[in-house]
């Protein structure tokens, strides 16, 4: 029992290593990330991704070997200067060079909630199929975080955080690149003013039980439920967003 508690503490921080790499990747290819920004804080990384420090290093050290980063101890963490000769040998499938890089800029709200509606239902229902133990604690960790958010903000990135952990769930890299790539765009600015008008408290507990009930049927694995759960969670989100347009 302890080797195979062992072996999914291990899994869930390789996977958490590759959604930040592939996070930092996505912005640096959409140019979300440009040469000389700075980067957030490990342990504002950490709590994105539900991640231990030591998993946030150990990428990060990664990321700068590579010449992706540089970090300048009292400063902070930033893209490097030199990012034209890396990415193309570095960008992952997640954030294709051949991406319009004025995409996340372009994509309005409303945009967003068309597509994800169109693919968050259908991957709810493949995570039933393919998540482990490892990928529904992870889940489960992030709506766990977001009942103590303290802000908006941290909200927010639980939010993303369970996004993110159904879509890897699947094994289905397109799938990965899709959660990031909404992640990207919910960082903008148009969404954030939207979310700062309609996210009451009150609406926060309406997803926190949404949330509950999909990471429930993908732990029950009925498909038709998770299915049904998320599209009705996002269909809340677009209605609560858009309210008196």
């Amino acid at each position: 029992m302890q080797t195979t508690t062992d072996e999914n503490v291990r899994e869930r921080a390789r996977e958490a290593a590759r959604e930040i790499r592939r996070f930092i990747q996505a912005g640096i290819a959409t140019q979300t990330l440009k040469p000389g920004d700075k980067l957030p804080t490990e342990r504002e990384i950490a709590a994105r991704f539900m991640a231990a420090r030591n998993t946030v290093r150990k990428t990060l050290d990664s990321l700068e070997q590579e010449g992706i980063i540089i970090r300048e101890v009292g400063r902070g963490t930033f893209v490097s200067d030199k990012l034209a000769l890396h990415l193309a040998a570095s960008a992952p499938p997640t954030a294709s060079a051949n991406l319009d890089l004025d995409l996340v800029r372009k994509t309005s709200p409303r945009d967003l909630m068309e597509f994800r509606l169109s693919l968050e239902p259908a991957i709810a229902e493949l995570a039933v199929a393919r998540a482990g133990g490892a990928d529904i604690e992870r889940m489960q960790a992030a709506i766990d975080q977001s009942r103590v958010a303290k802000s908006l903000q941290q909200f927010e990135d639980c939010d993303d955080a369970l996004h993110c952990a159904i879509a890897t769930s699947t094994r289905n890299p397109l799938f990965s690149a899709f959660a990031v790539i909404v992640t990207q765009i919910r960082n903008q600015g148009d969404w954030g003013a939207l979310k700062k008008k309609t996210l009451t408290d009150e609406m926060r507990d309406v997803h926190t039980v949404e949330h509950v009930e999909i990471v429930d049927a993908i732990r029950r694995r009925d498909a038709a439920a998770a299915r049904a759960a998320m599209t009705i969670h996002l269909q809340n989100v677009k209605a609560m967003m858009f309210r008196g347009e």
